[in-house]
């Protein structure tokens, strides 16, 4: 399976983004692997989670560990609205917290998106691909 080690700076879908992954994760940025979502299952334990409507019309679900908090990872669902009904189009990728691994060293970043956000103290990491902002 391919994945794909992200650091992502400041709040991950702009200014909107009330409930961004910096609020959740309490720094300036934070390190995810892109996975396909299909692909992941919890061995042991069952996560608590918490939703919310992000301000651009997905539902982001953040998922922790019930006996520490600590986050572990997040996804969401975009919310489309017809006349005739809600309907749900569900995200394709789960992204977890690169923290959150027993070795976090195996998978190390492969690119910075939402440098518009970096602080200026925070260097970039050389040698891999840097964006200012991303498209999912």
């Amino acid at each position: 399976m391919a994945v794909d080690t992200v650091t992502r700076h400041g709040r991950k879908n702009g200014d909107t983004d009330a409930s961004g992954v910096q609020k959740f994760t309490g720094a300036e940025n934070s390190m995810a692997i892109k996975i396909p979502r299909a692909t992941f299952t919890y061995l042991t334990g069952v996560p608590r989670k918490h939703a919310a409507d992000n301000g651009s019309g997905t539902l982001v679900t953040r998922e922790f560990c019930a006996e520490c908090g600590s986050g572990i990872m997040e996804y969401g669902v975009r919310l489309m609205r017809s006349w005739l009904a809600a309907q749900e189009h569900a995200g394709e990728y789960t992204y977890i917290f690169h923290g959150s691994l027993d070795d976090p060293t195996v998978l190390p970043p492969k690119a910075e998106f939402f440098l518009k956000y970096k602080a200026p103290w925070q260097p970039e990491i050389p040698n891999i691909t840097h964006k200012q902002e991303h498209k999912a």
